[in-house]
């Protein structure tokens, strides 16, 4: 019988300050792009800080739409936390914790 391949990650860590700032969503969507920079692979950083992950990965990742995704990184960024810009082809979000 052969073992499978486990993928661990940190646990996510909340701040009860942040949630009561921004609301829970926003400060767990907050806390993951937190949590995913130490794993994020060289060919998804960009040198400057930004770093990459697909809204694919991050819906799977936090078993949510892509529009929910979508309306929290456009939250986030209004609110000053993070950097978005978009680039490349196929274009792509690079995120920047601020």
């Amino acid at each position: 019988m052969g073992r499978s391949k486990q993928h661990y990650e940190p646990n996510l860590t909340i701040s009860k300050n942040l949630i009561k700032e921004i609301g829970s969503f926003p400060a767990l969507y907050y806390s993951y792009l937190l949590s995913k920079i130490p794993f994020i692979k060289n060919e998804n950083k960009s040198g400057n800080g930004y770093f990459s992950i697909s809204i694919k990965e991050q819906s799977e990742d936090l078993k949510t739409g892509k529009e929910k995704i979508n309306s929290l990184r456009i939250e986030l960024a209004s609110l000053g936390l993070i950097s978005v810009i978009k680039f490349g082809f196929p274009a792509k979000f690079y995120f920047k914790i601020l």
